[in-house]
């Protein structure tokens, strides 16, 4: 076993009106193999996919 920081965190979350489990990224791993906050991930995904937004 490697020791090193986390690339990836998980939380569970559990639904019990919908008998399900959530999977919350909270740090994901980046193409590159650095660990990075979920949230920021995803709003530069999301801010790329806008209209408008891409460089021409």
């Amino acid at each position: 076993m490697a020791d090193g920081p986390a690339l990836e965190e998980v939380l569970l979350a559990r639904d019990e009106n919908a008998t399900m489990v959530w999977g919350i990224e909270q740090t994901v791993r980046m193409p590159t193999g650095d660990p990075r906050p979920g949230a920021e991930a995803a709003a530069e995904t999301l801010a790329f996919r806008r209209p408008g937004s891409r460089p021409r």
